[in-house]
């Protein structure tokens, strides 16, 4: 993934490649999301927490995505 990040970098944002990223990894997830509903997967016991779970998430892999795409590669 991370040669991929590296070289998809040049042509599009950090952001971008994050955001395709949770795409295709929700792809393999959506067909157990469907058969068991929605109540069966997801029973928060404090939403905020989860919330700030997902938020930590996305910026935690954006992060790593930007320092992956900035890293100079060893000469």
């Amino acid at each position: 993934m991370g040669a991929l990040v590296k070289w998809t970098s040049a042509g599009y944002a950090v952001t971008q490649l994050a955001f395709f990223r949770a795409v295709f990894a929700m792809i393999p997830i959506l067909p157990l999301f469907l058969a068991q509903g929605p109540a069966a997967v997801i029973r928060p016991g404090w939403v905020g927490g989860m919330v700030l779970r997902g938020v930590v998430g996305v910026a935690g892999m954006t992060m790593v995505f930007y320092g992956i795409a900035n890293l100079p590669l060893a000469d």
